[in-house]
């Protein structure tokens, strides 16, 4: 699988560079990636933190937030951005 999405990564480059005639067509591309997320969409006592009152961390909301974050950023510079999940989400 891993393989897989290198080859269609650099496939995928060269495409792009390909068809660009002029620096002026080029564009930056932000890659977001997941894998092996195993339902960690709940959010889970950071012990490690504060053992006696552990705050929650991590989840489906929190990475909504940082993806989210991460577009925002991306469309005022003019960048795109592509999400890619690599399953095994449960």
């Amino acid at each position: 699988m891993q393989r897989f999405i290198i080859r269609l990564f650099i496939i995928f480059a060269f495409t792009t560079f390909t068809f660009a005639e002029n620096k002026e067509e080029m564009s930056r591309l932000t890659v977001l990636f997941t894998n092996d997320v195993h339902g960690g969409i709940v959010p889970q006592k950071a012990e490690f933190l504060n053992p006696e009152f552990p705050p929650m961390l991590g989840g489906a909301a929190s990475a909504a937030g940082i993806i989210k974050g991460v577009r925002d950023r991306a469309e005022k510079q003019g960048f795109s951005v592509l999400l890619i999940d690599g399953g095994d989400i449960f």
